[in-house]
């Protein structure tokens, strides 16, 4: 009899350190998705009318594959004169889920963001056969012209009118006149 007890004791026991376990990389998992800059129902007034309400994260995975003007050393020196296209491939930081059908180059500093709305493209060389990546390219081109000069961070917003994951790139994006 006192075996049985002390093993149903040490399996009680090992049984609440796993739930501790799991529950601490839950906890850990979830800190590190910021949280919401929007709550639900409230409008960001900076953002596009499209994705105003969205909640918005920062991941996922945004490799920039062309732009004009030509991206040298993580540097593209735009005018306001000019258009700005970039061209890659974006998808969350989650396998298994789906692209967003919602495209958007991103350029902000200290003080301005300028978003520009692209669309999704197919990418059969990224997707290979995975249906949930089909559409994970993008184009994205827009005007300069009510873009204050100075240098702002290329980032890339992916997602719907409910979600948007901002995926930061290495890119500087130099305006001037």
């Amino acid at each position: 009899m006192k075996i049985r007890f002390s093993l149903t004791k040490k399996l009680v026991v090992m049984s609440a350190a796993i739930l501790v376990a799991i529950t601490l990389v839950a906890c850990y998992k979830s800190s590190e998705t910021s949280p919401p800059k929007v709550k639900a129902g409230e409008i960001d007034p900076t953002r596009p009318a499209k994705i105003a309400k969205a909640y918005v994260y920062e991941g996922g995975v945004c490799p920039i594959d062309s732009s004009n003007p030509k991206l040298v050393s993580n540097l593209i020196s735009a005018t306001r004169k000019l258009l700005l296209s970039v061209n890659g491939w974006a998808t969350t930081d989650s396998t298994g889920k789906p692209v967003g059908s919602m495209i958007f180059a991103v350029l902000s500093n200290d003080t301005d963001t300028v978003y520009l709305e692209g669309k999704r493209v197919p990418r059969p060389d990224v997707a290979k056969g995975n249906r949930l990546l089909d559409l994970v390219g993008f184009e994205v081109a827009g005007s300069l012209s009510n873009a204050p000069v100075g240098e702002y961070t290329l980032s890339i917003a992916s997602g719907t009118e409910f979600v948007i994951d901002m995926c930061k790139t290495p890119v500087v994006v130099r305006i001037s006149e």
